[in-house]
């Protein structure tokens, strides 16, 4: 199969270059193109084409100043300018967002394609402050919903806006989050003091991770704990100012932004994952988090709030708890972790998941829905 890949990125690894590495692993001819979104430090738009175990660059343009949102639309044109001319047809078109997939569904009018996949990564209904912007947002998202052959959408709570869109049921596919499982190691693990404590993932007060930090203080034997914060992001001078007056220098750092491999090999290591999503960014409503997911391949226990979908799941799973973002709430569960031996008796329900979260089984039974579908 022939399949173009166009999709906007960000320091994030994941859906994007999961869903990249797992199309070249089946063998795939692939274009992709992928544009920086606005207010990360990627400066270049790319277009290049993977075959038989060889890439190549086609083309490259680059930004001299950060990208705002009204670039979005010349990243449109960029995909058709880029594509109209190299008389190359696909048989599937994924576009990651509104932007990519209505080009995907200009493309397929003009026969480049037979079919146009709308997978929808996350959704909110208030994209934008701008009210025009984020209505045009909102239409153009309906719109590639209801043209495309299919969507993707990686909760079920997005899957239910794409119902109330009109959209039946066998174009209307969940494609949730993953985890590359042969990538995380295997380790023989005690629970020792001081308890290991991980965060990862881009910083944004969304995260909650300032709220951990409050808790944390309060603790009167926080030295039983240890935080490692991995990412990069908008909030990081923020969580280093909190960490220096909270008095948590000596048990709180930030390590940084690490490739993905290298944290999924890290994650082992760690007793307790922290995922406190709030709704600064009403988009953590729709997400399904792709850290938690890398959570649970290494074990460890979950500290979740109650905004994503799966944070009853993990719950119910018996493998780390739902709670509300708030200080008192998370400090009584730090509080329940001091006692090692919770830590360990939580561990043994990752003996029995019944749950599947490795990107290739995921992905092996979505496409081959979507190729089979006449």
């Amino acid at each position: 199969m022939k399949i173009l890949l166009l999709s906007h990125i960000s320091e994030a690894y994941a859906p994007t270059f999961p869903f990249l590495e797992y199309l070249k692993n089946r063998g795939y001819e692939i274009d992709y193109i992928f544009h920086p979104l606005a207010n990360t430090s990627i400066a270049e738009s790319i277009y290049k084409q993977y075959s038989a175990s060889s890439e190549k660059q086609i083309k490259i343009k680059k930004y001299a100043s950060p990208i705002n949102n009204l670039q979005y639309l010349n990243h449109f044109f960029l995909n058709l300018k880029w594509l109209a001319a190299n008389g190359r047809k696909y048989d599937i078109i994924f576009g990651l967002n509104c932007i990519n997939c209505f080009s995907g569904i200009i493309l397929k009018f003009f026969g480049k394609t037979k079919k146009v996949v709308y997978y929808t990564v996350d959704y909110s209904t208030q994209r934008f402050d701008n009210y025009l912007l984020n209505k045009a947002y909102l239409f153009l998202d309906k719109f590639c919903a209801r043209h495309s052959d299919f969507t993707f959408s990686v909760s079920e709570r997005i899957r239910e806006v794409r119902k109330k869109q009109g959209l039946e049921e066998k174009r209307n596919i969940l494609q949730p989050n993953g985890v590359h499982l042969n990538k995380i190691p295997s380790k023989s693990r005690i629970v020792s003091y001081p308890i290991k404590v991980v965060y990862a993932g881009h910083l944004t007060k969304s995260k909650g991770i300032h709220l951990f930090l409050e808790a944390l203080s309060l603790l009167k034997n926080k030295n039983n704990f240890i935080l490692d914060i991995f990412g990069n992001g908008p909030y990081k001078e923020n969580l280093s100012k909190k960490i220096k007056n909270y008095g948590l220098s000596e048990i709180a750092f930030m390590r940084g932004n690490l490739p993905n491999e290298i944290l999924l090999e890290k994650f082992p290591d760690y007793d307790i994952g922290i995922a406190l999503y709030n709704l600064d960014d009403q988009f953590n409503y729709y997400c399904d988090p792709v850290k938690i997911k890398e959570y649970i391949g290494a074990k460890n226990i979950i500290l979740v709030s109650n905004v994503p979908e799966i944070a009853e799941k993990i719950e119910n799973l018996g493998i780390g708890f739902k709670i509300k973002n708030e200080v008192s709430d998370i400090l009584k569960k730090m509080e329940f972790f001091e006692n090692t031996e919770n830590i360990l008796k939580m561990r043994k329900n990752f003996n029995s998941l019944d749950i599947d979260i490795n990107w290739k089984n995921l992905y092996d039974k979505n496409l081959n829905i979507i190729k089979n579908e006449k």
